[in-house]
């Protein structure tokens, strides 16, 4: 089933992008528009970020866009958004899996997507269950996010013929614990990049959920005890065959603890000497957006990660 995410040709669309961004200035706004159709159904797809009288124009890429519509292992049928690059060839098995943090809509992700379709890498933006294509699905507290991706990358595989897949995966805030649990359960997934990552995702818990939504995840928790085996640090301590790793912060992250993250890098690298760490000064919890960064620093940041990724999907 095609999916066209704007059909109003040249129009620009211009939205706040705060709902679910605690760490993000209430100023934020940002524009999303598609200026050419081409004949095979592709489009340039652009995006800008502003504040204020400031923008970060991210450029734009022509993409093919879709979705890809599937069947849960828990037998609810669920959708993800999936970007291909038009106008030159790719790798069909290769894709970038990409988390948003928690209760944030999958067009923070879009700059990053920009960059790597223009690297001429497919991605799929997975959509978190009562959110975006998966609104009408019940919400389960991110408790499948990880199958959900297995899934509908199987899903994909089964479509396209295909035996194997390449994978590079990347998330920020929870999404990047997502994204290192996925990168530690399939073998098919060959690197990972980890944007403020946390330590303990339940240990912050009280302070980033929201309360209508924390009395339900502590019960949650007392009836699957397995989720506490979640945690980054569980995940990298226990990981048999090391790959490559970027973990990113930025020295302004207002949500994890410096010492938290601290010791979750010293532990990424003992497992493996060769993790990569980044840390990127004036940016905040969240950088999907941008500022504060320079719109150098900004759009380096995306080539940065997909460039990452795709030589390890490469290797």
């Amino acid at each position: 089933m095609r999916y066209r995410i704007y059909s109003f040709g040249s129009l620009t669309l211009a939205v706040a992008m705060l709902f679910s961004c605690s760490s993000c200035s209430k100023n934020l706004q940002a524009s999303m528009w598609h200026n050419k159709d081409y004949p095979d159904g592709s489009y340039d797809f652009y995006m800008s970020t502003y504040m204020g009288s400031d923008s970060i124009p991210f450029g734009g890429s022509r993409i093919f866009d879709s979705t890809l519509g599937y069947r849960a292992t828990d037998g609810d049928s669920l959708y993800t958004e999936m970007w291909t690059p038009a106008g030159h060839s790719f790798d069909t098995s290769a894709f970038l899996v990409m988390f948003p943090g928690y209760g944030e809509h999958t067009y923070a992700l879009y700059p990053l997507g920009i960059a790597a379709t223009r690297a001429g890498i497919r991605v799929v933006f997975m959509s978190a269950r009562g959110l975006d294509l998966n609104a009408n699905v019940k919400r389960n507290f991110y408790l499948s996010e990880v199958q959900d991706a297995k899934d509908a990358l199987a899903e994909y595989a089964k479509e396209s013929g295909l035996t194997r897949l390449k994978i590079g995966t990347y998330g920020y805030s929870l999404g990047s614990v997502f994204a290192l649990d996925l990168a530690s359960e399939d073998p098919q997934v060959r690197g990972a990049v980890l944007e403020s990552i946390m330590m303990n995702p339940l240990a912050l818990a009280s302070h980033v959920v929201k309360p209508v939504d924390y009395g339900t995840l502590m019960a949650l928790l007392k009836s699957h005890p397995e989720i506490r085996r979640m945690s980054p640090d569980s995940i990298l301590l226990n990981w048999k065959k090391p790959k490559p790793l970027l973990l990113i912060r930025g020295t302004k992250d207002n949500v994890i603890p410096k010492s938290d993250w601290d010791s979750l890098a010293a532990i990424a690298v003992s497992h493996d000497r060769n993790a990569s760490i980044r840390v990127i000064d004036g940016a905040p919890h969240v950088m999907r957006y941008g500022f504060p960064l320079s719109r150098k620093d900004a759009i380096g940041l995306n080539d940065s990660i997909v460039a990452f990724l795709k030589l390890a999907i490469e290797r």
